[in-house]
């Protein structure tokens, strides 16, 4: 499938979603790890998120990205990372109330970017994580 269209079925998907999130990221940071499109960060931007970090691996996709951005004048709000999720994790950063991973499916990085959590969440906190439906959320122990 081209990605326009993977992106324009992701944004129908994710409108929904954001009824609950409104609340949770009104005015705070918060990180897209695995970006892609960016769809979920700029959704949250346009939610009233503080601020978005997307962290993308993909130098086409934070391109993408950038030009978003600038063409809804969010620049000021938001900051693209072209690095792998679990680089980003591995630094230490100022914890957040919220993550959102979503990760290629078949990468298997959904379980290893759930493990390095912990040190960057607040202890009250939220996850947005997108897994195939065939599979158990790898939660990490404890």
């Amino acid at each position: 499938m081209p990605a326009t269209a993977c992106a324009r079925r992701r944004t129908a998907c994710v409108r929904p979603s954001f009824d609950w999130l409104a609340p949770v990221i009104r005015r705070r940071p918060l990180p897209d790890l695995f970006a892609g499109s960016g769809a979920l960060g700029l959704e949250a931007l346009s939610r009233g998120a503080a601020t978005v970090t997307f962290v993308e691996a993909g130098a086409a996709q934070c391109a993408m990205i950038r030009a978003a951005l600038q063409k809804l004048a969010a620049s000021d709000r938001a900051e693209v990372r072209n690095e792998g999720a679990l680089a980003f994790l591995s630094r230490d950063r100022p914890p957040v109330d919220i993550v959102f991973s979503d990760p290629p499916f078949d990468a298997g990085l959904l379980a290893p970017a759930l493990a390095q959590l912990p040190r960057v969440l607040k202890p009250a906190n939220r996850v947005y994580a997108e897994w195939p439906l065939a599979e158990p959320l790898p939660w990490p122990p404890g």
